[in-house]
């Protein structure tokens, strides 16, 4: 390939990139029932979150005035323990 052809491949990629997006924006503003669904009433907060090491890490939620303390890895997440929120 030149380089004019090369230049023309990442123009065309640029612009179908660019429509991808453009798309998706315009289907989320103005086709909401396209998006994905969320629990009615939903109350769920990441509170803190810190790495272990590269694949864990260990997470605080706050979901419905409880708090979950978590280690997420990239198959499981393990629940460490669960304790009363302070309703903030």
């Amino acid at each position: 390939m030149s380089g004019a052809e090369l230049a023309g491949a990442g123009v065309l990629l640029l612009a179908v990139v660019g429509a991808v997006l453009v798309f998706g924006l315009l289907a989320r503003r103005f086709l909401p029932w396209l998006a994905i669904p969320t629990a009615v009433g939903a109350d769920m907060r990441l509170l803190a979150s810190c790495p272990l090491d590269p694949r864990h890490r260990i997470v605080l939620l706050r979901c419905r005035g409880r708090d979950y303390l978590l280690i997420l890895g990239p198959e499981r997440a393990q629940l460490l323990d669960r304790l009363e929120g302070d309703g903030t």
